[in-house]
C-alpha cells in the first residue's frame, strides 16, 4: 500500500511538473533573496573586519594640539588596553601634477621598521615597489578614479605646506600603489589648503619629513581584533579606552605645555639678545653713515665755493675776450674802410690815368699818321720834284711844311703829355706801393692781436673744461650724496621695520608664550573615518531593505502556492475520494500534498540558499566596489539566516497547502468521487446594463462571465499580479525617492553655491573684497553642531542655524513645506524643524519641543513650521529668539556665498583663493557635495535594480503559473470551444483577452497598492540624518505597468503551444 503511495506521489509531482517547478522557482527567488539581502550585510562587514583586521587597520587614533613627543607615545603605549601604538607625521601640501594642473596631496609617513607588530594601517601593494627612498612615495588607489594615479608620475610641491618646514624635498615620484584600509572610499578629505579637497594621498619613507613631535599616533587595542569593528562590544572597548586616554591626555598636557613654555621663553631670550646685539650694530652702522653723509656734504660745499669763484673768473675772462674780439673788429673794420677809401681813390686814379693813356695812345695814333703823311708827302714831293709841275711841287712843298708844323707842335704836346701821364703813373704806383705797405702793417697788427685773443680764448676753453670737470665731479659727488642719503633711508627704514619687526616677533611670541594653552588630546576612534563610515551607512541601508523588501515576496509567494495547491486539490477530488474509500487517512492524504509542497519548498531553498549566499552579495558588493577599494567579497554560508529564509518559505508553502486542503479533506469519500457541481449561471451585473451588454459580441461576453462568475479566480490572479507590479513600482519609487534628494536638496532647497569656514566671527578687508568681486552676494550665519530636539522621551540631533541677516535668508534656503510648497519665515517666537527630525518626533506644528544647543542649556520654544530637507537634521531660528533662549550671541562663523562658476577649474581656483585668505578654516561647494553624494547615492541604485529584476523574474513566474492554471483547470472548455469550430487564433483569444483584462485590473490596484508600499519601504529604509523622497515619477509608473504587461505577453506567447495541444476528445471526458 505504501509502494502504492509513493507511486501516486511521484505520478503526481510528473503530471503536474509545471506547477511543481512553479513553487520550486518561486521559493528558490523569495528565499534567494532573503537569504541574499540578509546575508549581504553580515558578509559585507566580515570582509570588511577581516580586511580591517589583515592591515591591522587602527582602533583609535590621537592627535594634540601641541604635536605628540616621544614621551607621549610612551605613554600611550603604556595605556591600559593599548596593544600596538605607530606614531606618524601626517603632511598636507599643494601640488602641480604631470598634466600642469594643481591639487593637493596628503602624506603619511611610514615607520622604519615595517617588520613589527606596530606597523599600522597597512598599505597592501598592487603594483610597482614600497619607496625606499626619499623623494620615493607609493599612491593610493582609488580616490576619485582607479587610474588616476600611475607609476612613474611626478608630484611637485608648489604651493602652501601644513603643517610648514617639515618637507626635506620637493618633488615626490611614484613607485607603486596600493591599497589600503585607512582610505577605502574615494570620497576626498578636507584640508585648510589650496581647495580645501584632498585629492591625492600617498605614503612616504619616514625620514621625508622631519619634526621633532609627531601629527598623529595610531593604536590598536588588546582582543579588539577579535570583535565585530560594527558591534557594541567593539565600541564598548573604544569608548573605555578612548576615556583613559583622555584622562592621559589632561595629565600630559600639563608637562607638555611646561616643557613648550620652557622652549619657547629660552628661545625667546636668546631672540631677544640677538635682537639687542643686532639692534646695537645697526644704530652703529648707521651712525657712521650719517657722519661720512655730513663730511661728504661739507666737502661738496666747499667744493661747490671753489667752483663758484671759477666760475665768475671764467666768465670774467669770457667777457675780456669777448670786447677784444670786438674791438679788434672794430679796428679791423676801420682800417679796412680807410684803404678801401685809398683804393676806391687809387682805382679812380688809375681809371682816369688810364683813360689819359688811351688818349694819349689816340694822339700817338694821329701822330703816326701824322708822320705817315709828312713821309707820304715828301714821296709825293720828290716824286713831284722829278715829275711834277712846280705849282704841283710848291703845293705840296707848302703842304709839307704845314704836316711838319702840325707834327712838330702835335709831338711836343704829345710828348709833354706823355711825360705827365708817366710822373702820374709813377705817383700812381709809389701810392699803391704806399697802400699795401699799410694794409701789410694793419694786417700783421691784427695778426698779433688775434693771437693774443687766441691764447686768451685756449686759457679760457682750458678753464671751461676744467670748471665742467669740476661740475661733474660736483654733481657725481652730489649724486653719490644723494644715493648715499637714499641708502642712508632706505637702511634706516628697513632696520626701522627689521627692529619693529623683530620687536613686534619677540612681543608677539611673549604672547603666545603666556597665550600657550594646556594642550588638548582628541581621541578619534574608526567612527570619524571616511570610509569606515560610509561604508557601515551603505550596509545598513542594505539591511533597512533586507528587512522589508523580500517580506512581500513571500506573501506573494504564498499566494502561488496556494492558488496552486488549491487547484491541485481540486483537481484531485475523485483521488482524495478513492483513497478515501480504500481507508486512507485525512493525515495520510494530506500528507501526500504537503509533502507535494514541501519537495518543492525544500529544493526550492536549496536551490534559492546556494543562488543567494553567493550571487546576490557579490553581486551588490561588486556594485559597491566602484566606491571603496576593498578585497573580494568574503562568503560564508549564514546557518540562521538559511533556517529563516528556508523556514519561513517552508511555513508559508505548508500554511497555504493545509489551507487548500482543510475543505476538501473535510468533504465525504462518495461526494467527492464526484464531479464538482458547476456554477450556478445566473447574470453578472453588466446584463442589467443593455446599452454596454448588447453592444459585446459573443466572445466578449463570455469573458465578461468567466471574469465576474469566477471570483476565486479572479481574485487570486488580480492579486498575485497586483503584487507584482506593486513590487516593481516599490523598486524604482525607490530609486526615484533616492536619486532626487541630491538635486533637491543642493539646487532647489539650498540656493547658495559655497559655505566657508571662519576662524573667528569676523571677516577680513581682504577676504570680503575677494567676495564682493568674485561673488554675486553673501550671507553670513552661526551654525551650531551638536544640538538637540527633544519631545517627550525622543530626542534627535540637530544643527542650529542662525542667520545674521534674516531678511536674506529666503535667498539662500528656501523653507517650505514639502507637499503643499508653501513657505516660512522666521519668527522671533517658534523655530522651523526639518521634516525627518519631526516625524521622528511625532512632532508637528504648534507643538511645544526642548530645544539643546551645543553647549548644553536647554530652552523651551515652539515649533512654527515643519520644512522640507533630506540631508541631516537643522533647527532655523533668528537671532533674538536664540539670545533670548540662550542668553549668549551667536558666533557667525559660516558664510555662504553665491559663486555663479559652472566651470570646475575656475571654482576650484576661486576656493583655493579663498583658503589663502586669512581668517578662512575651510571651504566646501554645493557642487561637489553633489558629487559625493550622487556618488553614495549612487551604489543604491544596483541594489535598487537588482529589486527590480528579482520583482520582474517574480512577475513572470506569478503570470506564468496562474495562467498555467488557468489553462489547467479549463482544460474541457477550451477543448469543447474547439469542438464548436473555434480557430486556434480564436481560442488564443478567447483565454489571452481574460489574461490581458485581468493582468490590466490587477497593474491598475498593483500601482496603487505600489504606491503605499512604497512609501512603506522607503520609510524603513531610510538611514540616520538622510530622508528619501517621497515622489514617485510618472516614468516609474509606465515602467512597472510595461513590464507587468509585457510579461504576462510573453507568458500568453510560452502558453500558445500548450493551448494547441489540447485535445477536442477532452470534451467528451464526463470526469471533470
Amino acid at each position: 500500500m505504501k509502494h502504492t503511495y509513493r507511486k501516486l506521489f511521484f505520478r503526481t509531482v510528473r503530471g503536474t511538473l509545471s506547477r511543481f517547478l512553479s513553487i520550486f522557482f518561486i521559493v528558490a527567488l523569495g528565499v534567494g533573496f532573503l537569504a541574499g539581502l540578509l546575508a549581504t550585510t553580515p558578509d559585507m562587514r566580515l570582509t570588511a573586519n577581516t580586511y580591517y583586521n589583515d592591515s591591522r587597520l587602527m582602533d583609535l587614533r590621537v592627535v594634540s594640539t601641541l604635536g605628540l613627543t616621544k614621551e607621549d607615545i610612551a605613554a600611550i603605549a603604556a595605556t591600559d588596553g593599548v596593544e600596538a601604538v605607530m606614531p606618524s607625521q601626517t603632511v598636507d601640501a599643494v601640488i602641480t601634477l604631470p598634466d600642469g594642473a594643481t591639487a593637493v596631496l596628503r602624506m603619511h609617513t611610514l615607520p622604519q621598521d615595517t617588520e613589527r607588530d606596530t606597523y599600522l594601517n597597512r598599505p597592501v601593494l598592487l603594483s610597482g615597489r614600497m619607496p625606499q627612498a626619499v623623494g620615493e612615495c607609493v599612491a593610493v588607489q582609488g580616490q576619485y578614479d582607479k587610474s588616476s594615479v600611475k607609476i612613474g608620475d611626478r608630484f611637485t610641491v608648489s604651493g602652501d605646506v601644513t603643517p610648514s618646514d617639515r618637507l626635506q624635498v620637493d618633488t615626490l615620484t611614484v613607485v607603486g600603489i596600493v591599497r589600503t584600509a585607512y582610505y577605502c572610499s574615494g570620497e576626498s578629505e578636507s584640508t585648510t589648503i589650496g581647495d580645501g579637497k584632498i585629492t591625492r594621498t600617498v605614503y612616504v619613507p619616514a625620514d621625508t619629513v622631519k619634526a621633532d613631535t609627531y601629527t598623529d599616533a595610531f593604536l590598536t587595542l588588546t582582543d579588539a581584533a577579535a570583535l565585530d569593528t560594527y558591534s557594541d562590544d567593539y565600541k564598548t572597548l573604544t569608548d573605555t579606552v578612548t576615556d583613559r586616554l583622555k584622562a592621559l591626555g589632561d595629565v600630559r598636557a600639563v608637562s607638555r605645555r611646561e616643557a613648550l613654555v620652557a622652549d619657547a621663553t629660552a628661545t625667546w631670550n636668546e631672540e631677544n639678545a640677538n635682537y639687542l646685539s643686532e639692534k646695537q650694530k645697526a644704530e652703529k652702522e648707521l651712525s657712521d653713515a650719517l657722519a661720512a653723509i655730513k663730511e661728504n656734504e661739507q666737502k661738496l660745499a666747499d667744493a661747490e665755493k671753489t667752483l663758484a669763484d671759477k666760475r665768475t673768473e671764467l666768465e670774467s675772462g669770457k667777457k675780456a675776450l669777448e670786447n677784444g674780439r670786438k674791438t679788434l673788429a672794430d679796428k679791423r673794420e676801420a682800417v679796412a674802410a680807410v684803404i678801401a677809401e685809398n683804393e676806391e681813390k687809387l682805382s679812380d686814379n688809375a681809371a682816369q690815368l688810364t683813360e689819359s693813356s688811351d688818349a694819349l695812345a689816340v694822339a700817338k695814333k694821329q701822330l703816326d699818321e701824322l708822320a705817315d703823311a709828312v713821309t707820304q708827302t715828301e714821296a709825293q714831293l720828290a716824286a713831284a720834284r722829278e715829275n711834277g709841275t712846280p705849282e704841283q711841287v710848291a703845293a705840296l712843298e707848302q703842304t709839307l711844311s704845314q704836316l711838319k708844323a702840325a707834327h712838330a707842335q702835335q709831338s711836343a704836346a704829345w710828348q709833354e703829355n706823355a711825360d705827365e701821364l708817366n710822373a702820374a703813373f709813377a705817383a700812381l704806383d709809389a701810392a699803391r706801393a704806399a697802400l699795401d705797405a699799410e694794409k701789410e702793417n694793419a694786417e700783421k697788427e691784427f695778426d698779433a692781436a688775434e693771437q693774443e685773443l687766441s691764447k686768451t680764448e685756449e686759457t679760457l676753453t682750458s678753464g671751461e673744461a676744467a670748471l665742467a670737470a669740476g661740475e661733474k665731479a660736483q654733481k657725481e659727488g652730489a649724486a653719490k650724496l644723494k644715493t648715499a642719503k637714499a641708502d642712508y633711508a632706505a637702511a634706516k627704514k628697513d632696520a626701522d621695520k627689521a627692529l619693529a619687526d623683530a620687536e613686534k616677533k619677540l612681543a608677539d611670541a611673549k604672547k603666545q608664550i603666556s597665550e600657550i594653552a594646556d594642550g588638548v588630546w582628541y581621541v578619534l576612534d574608526r567612527n570619524t573615518n571616511v570610509g569606515y563610515v560610509s561604508f557601515h551607512s551603505n550596509t545598513e541601508k542594505v539591511e533597512a531593505i533586507a528587512r522589508v523588501f523580500p517580506v512581500f515576496f513571500f506573501l506573494v509567494a504564498a499566494l502561488v502556492a496556494l492558488t496552486t495547491m488549491t487547484r491541485l486539490v481540486e483537481e484531485q477530488r475523485a483521488q482524495i475520494g478513492t483513497l478515501f474509500a480504500l481507508g486512507y487517512s485525512r493525515r495520510v492524504i494530506a500528507a501526500n500534498y504537503l509533502l507535494y509542497a514541501g519537495l518543492a519548498t525544500v529544493g526550492g531553498s536549496v536551490f534559492g540558499l546556494v543562488i543567494g549566499f553567493k550571487v546576490l552579495p557579490t553581486v551588490i558588493f561588486t556594485a559597491y566596489s566602484i566606491l571603496y577599494t576593498m578585497p573580494p567579497l568574503v562568503t560564508t554560508f549564514n546557518t540562521a539566516i538559511a533556517l529563516l529564509a528556508a523556514g519561513a518559505a517552508l511555513v508559508c508553502t505548508m500554511a497555504a497547502t493545509a489551507a487548500a486542503c482543510g475543505s476538501t479533506l473535510r468533504t465525504t469519500a462518495a461526494r467527492l468521487m464526484q464531479p464538482k457541481a458547476p456554477k450556478a449561471g445566473k447574470r453578472v451585473f453588466l446584463e442589467h446594463i443593455p446599452f454596454i451588454w448588447k453592444r459585446l459580441s459573443f466572445t466578449r461576453k463570455v469573458t465578461v462571465r468567466n471574469l465576474l462568475r469566477y471570483k476565486k479566480r479572479f481574485f487570486m490572479t488580480v492579486v498575485g499580479i497586483a503584487g507584482c507590479t506593486a513590487l516593481l513600482l516599490t523598486g524604482f519609487g525607490l530609486r526615484d525617492a533616492i536619486s532626487d534628494i541630491v538635486n533637491i536638496q543642493f539646487t532647489d532647497i539650498y540656493q547658495y553655491d559655497l559655505t566657508l569656514k571662519l576662524k573667528e566671527d569676523t571677516v577680513s578687508d581682504a577676504l570680503s573684497t575677494l567676495l564682493t568681486e568674485r561673488t554675486t552676494d553673501r550671507l553670513a550665519t552661526a551654525q551650531v553642531s551638536g544640538g538637540k530636539v527633544t519631545k517627550g522621551s525622543d530626542s534627535e540631533t540637530v544643527t542650529l542655524t542662525v542667520p545674521a541677516d534674516t531678511a536674506k535668508l529666503a535667498d539662500f534656503v528656501r523653507l517650505r513645506e514639502r507637499k503643499t510648497g508653501a513657505a516660512f519665515t522666521l519668527a522671533d517666537d517658534s523655530i522651523l524643524l526639518t521634516e525627518k527630525q519631526a516625524t521622528a518626533l511625532g512632532a508637528r506644528k504648534g507643538d511645544t519641543v526642548t530645544l539643546e544647543n551645543g553647549d548644553g542649556r536647554t530652552a523651551e520654544v515652539r515649533i512654527g513650521g515643519v520644512i522640507e530637507n533630506y540631508i541631516s537634521g537643522y533647527v532655523y531660528l533668528t537671532p533674538t529668539l536664540y539670545e533670548t533662549l540662550f542668553s549668549e550671541t551667536p558666533a557667525y562663523t559660516t558664510l555662504w556665498a553665491k559663486a555663479d562658476v559652472a566651470d570646475a577649474a575656475v571654482r576650484s581656483a576661486l576656493m583655493e583663493d579663498i583658503l589663502a585668505s586669512d581668517g578662512v578654516s575651510s571651504t566646501s561647494s554645493s557642487a561637489d557635495l553633489i558629487d559625493t553624494f550622487t556618488r553614495v547615492f549612487h551604489s543604491i541604485d544596483y541594489i535598487v535594480i537588482v529589486l527590480i529584476v528579482s520583482a520582474a523574474l517574480l512577475a513572470f513566474i506569478v503570470l506564468y503559473n496562474l495562467t498555467n492554471i488557468n489553462i489547467g483547470e479549463r482544460q474541457r472548455e477550451i477543448a469543447t470551444i474547439k469542438v464548436l469550430g473555434f480557430f486556434d487564433r480564436e481560442v488564443d483569444a478567447y483565454i489571452y483577452r481574460e489574461t490581458a483584462v485581468l493582468s490590466i485590473i490587477g497593474t491598475l490596484f498593483g500601482l496603487i497598492f505600489g504606491i503605499f508600499l512604497c512609501r512603506f519601504v522607503v520609510k524603513t529604509a531610510e538611514v540616520d540624518m538622510v530622508m528619501f523622497g517621497r515622489h514617485i515619477k510618472a516614468l516609474s509608473f509606465v515602467l512597472s505597468a510595461a513590464i507587468t504587461l509585457l510579461f504576462s505577453f510573453f507568458v500568453n506567447l510560452v502558453m500558445h503551444p500548450r493551448l494547441k495541444k489540447i485535445d477536442m476528445v477532452e470534451s467528451l471526458k464526463s470526469n471533470e
